[in-house]
């Protein structure tokens, strides 16, 4: 049998990877092959509970369990960076908050020559992105691989803590057109979305996708 040839060869099933793997195969055109260190993929227990980001905080078997140089600002201390080795990278082990960047934030990197990082440009990727239905047509994607959903109000601290932090924005000009991230998270049926790079895995590799992990 010959060896089985590629177009394309993404290195990593994080939030970028993923997203690339999955898209450059539509249509058939493209064989794309995605290489990933980690060996935990869509079935992993702890990716699509809830409350699983906790357990894998500090767990080497999904986790690079990286550190910083000490910084002086932080006493001279290294701090822990927790960053995702499975599918869909650091993406499969958030919190399931998904918010994004409030328009100023990219109207300015424009303005400052990134062409094409305007919020009108980026707006059409988001709603691409997404499923929900929450908010208007204008602004939100109701078809996309990654459902978002509003979060289930839990507490009776849920609306006061909502507004002190919308008040808190407003005083110092930082208010977000999505609202307050206490409101969006990624999460359906109760399970847990783990993140754009393990939603678009999923997509892929249920679709057209050859994904390998490069640990046994």
């Amino acid at each position: 049998m010959p060896p089985k040839t590629y177009d394309y060869i993404v290195i990593g099933s994080g939030s970028a990877g993923a997203v690339l793997a999955a898209r450059l195969p539509e249509g058939g055109k493209y064989q794309v092959l995605c290489l990933e260190a980690g060996h935990k993929g869509t079935d992993y227990l702890w990716a699509r509970a809830p409350g699983g980001s906790l357990f894998m905080f500090d767990n080497p078997a999904v986790n690079w369990r990286y550190h910083s140089e000490p910084n002086e600002t932080h006493g001279n201390r290294p701090l822990y960076v927790p960053r995702g080795k499975m599918l869909g990278g650091s993406s499969a082990m958030n919190g399931m908050v998904y918010n994004r960047g409030q328009r100023q934030d990219y109207d300015t990197w424009a303005a400052m020559g990134c062409r094409g990082w305007g919020y009108e440009d980026v707006l059409p990727f988001f709603k691409k992105l997404e499923s929900t239905d929450i908010g208007d047509d204008r602004y939100r994607g109701r078809a996309g691989p990654v459902k978002v959903t509003e979060a289930p109000r839990l507490s009776a601290f849920y609306d006061p803590a909502r507004a002190r932090t919308l008040a808190t924005r407003l005083r110092v000009g930082r208010v977000r057109v999505n609202g307050s991230p206490l409101d969006k998270r990624i999460a359906h049926g109760g399970f847990k979305l783990s993140g754009i790079g393990r939603e678009w895995g999923r997509f892929g590799i249920d679709s057209f996708l050859e994904y390998k992990s490069v640990i046994g």
